[in-house]
């Protein structure tokens, strides 16, 4: 039985009696520190994926019989832009947006380049089927 009472002198750091003779809390709760996510303020890399389907989109309906107007004019301005701020963007965070904005801006200006050559190739057979 001596074995047992031998344990009440033992104390712990979690049960420790401060000199004023309360007992302090004891707090199970461990805190944890978080590194901070690198913000990218310019939100480039988001740009350039919304300029890039936006280019795309604008470019297939080249194709197609639905226009808008000055819809070529868009798709190239906004693929052009989807391209840089792709460039600028995959240096942040967001580095695959940046890579599908930039992915997105060059297709959307193939798209353009290939409408026009279509367009091209159109109307000159339509030229010289009446000449």
């Amino acid at each position: 039985m001596d074995e047992f009472n031998n344990n009440q002198n033992y104390t712990t750091n979690a049960t420790q009696q401060p000199t004023n003779g309360a007992q302090q809390p004891y707090n199970p709760q461990v805190q944890y520190t978080q590194q901070p996510v690198a913000y990218d303020p310019s939100n480039k890399a988001v740009l350039s994926l919304v300029f890039g389907l936006i280019s795309t989109v604008l470019s297939a309906l080249m194709f197609t019989d639905f226009s808008i107007p000055f819809s070529p004019l868009i798709a190239i301005v906004l693929g052009i832009l989807a391209i840089v701020f792709g460039k600028t963007g995959r240096k942040s965070s967001k580095k695959s947006m940046g890579t599908a904005g930039m992915a997105l801006g060059i297709v959307g200006l193939a798209l353009w380049v290939i409408a026009i050559i279509y367009t091209v190739v159109i109307v000159a057979a339509f030229v010289s089927m009446f000449s």
